[in-house]
């Protein structure tokens, strides 16, 4: 690019010199648009470098996020596996305390049969006052007692244990339904971003194929200025070895006039001599008619300028 911008910047000033030359003005004027198309092209290429980069950089931060969600869906996977053996352990105590519970329910049931079956026969007065001795009967009165506690508390801890088994059941059905909600959710954001992913590559593509066009269209460009630059150059050499030799013939045709020139006045100074010594014989040939005649002056003879 360097080297382009050297060349077109001397043919700028070379153009003063050579103007005169229609062949080396038109390939100026086509150098001048093709380093513009370079330039251009050359802008174009970098903003799609930079465009490349930008997406080099998203589609990172993108695997960076999917990396994340994996982990986040591994986390969610081992509690969802914690909590559906936490479900089967329990279910396993349901069930053990449901046995239990079915064993006091028909424990309970056939105490109640008992009673109802002894109340039918004697009431509780008679029961109690039936004893040998008083302490029999006051022994009689506080098995009473103790049976009717009994009976209640049996009643009432089978109540609770329905209730709490229950309330286990509810509340690790919603963990579960909420860990499952938070990794559907992670799920969808995990797609989400393998959605992006997939845009996000096939733009990569698109600007790389369009950065490599670029590319190789900036160095067929640089490459018709070289071929521009070294035919300029070459006609440039031409016009100056032509402007060398019209010089060379200007100055050998002044030289040859300037030859001529002193030739015509050598030649007329020898003429002029010439003269003069025929003039001077002539005169000593005829002594009596020079008498009154005077000699001729000597011309000095004309200096010849080089």
């Amino acid at each position: 690019m360097r080297r382009v911008f050297t060349i077109g910047l001397f043919l700028t000033l070379a153009s003063t010199l050579f103007s005169q030359t229609p062949q080396i003005d038109q390939l100026q004027k086509q150098q001048k648009m093709l380093l513009e198309e370079i330039k251009s092209t050359n802008k174009l290429f970098l903003d799609v470098k930079k465009e490349t980069t930008t997406l080099l950089q998203r589609i990172n931060l993108i695997n960076k996020q999917i990396a994340s969600r994996k982990e986040m869906m591994t986390l969610q996977n081992q509690e969802i596996a914690a909590l559906e053996r936490e479900q089967l352990r329990l279910e396993s105590e349901i069930n053990r305390l449901g046995e239990s519970l079915k064993q006091k329910q028909e424990s309970y049931a056939k105490a109640v049969r008992v009673m109802q079956a002894s109340r039918s026969r004697q009431n509780e007065l008679f029961f109690v006052l039936s004893g040998k001795s008083l302490g029999e009967s006051l022994r009689r009165m506080q098995y009473l007692r103790d049976y009717s506690k009994w009976r209640k508390s049996q009643a009432e801890e089978i109540k609770q244990q329905n209730v709490q088994l229950s309330a286990r059941k509810d509340e690790l059905a919603k963990a579960r339904t909420g860990k499952q909600a938070a990794l559907d959710a992670l799920k969808a954001e995990q797609l989400r971003l393998q959605e992006e992913e997939h845009v996000r590559q096939s733009e990569m593509t698109e600007a790389r194929g369009k950065q490599r066009e670029l590319q190789r269209m900036l160095q067929d460009k640089q490459q018709q200025a070289r071929k521009l630059d070294a035919q300029i150059e070459k006609l440039i050499a031409e016009e100056v070895a032509r402007q060398e030799r019209e010089a060379e013939a200007r100055r050998l045709a002044a030289e040859a006039e300037r030859k001529r020139k002193a030739e015509e006045v050598a030649a007329r100074v020898r003429r002029e001599a010439e003269k003069g010594r025929k003039t001077e014989e002539l005169a000593r040939k005829e002594p009596d008619k020079t008498e009154d005649v005077k000699p001729a002056v000597k011309q000095p003879e004309p200096k010849i300028e080089s």
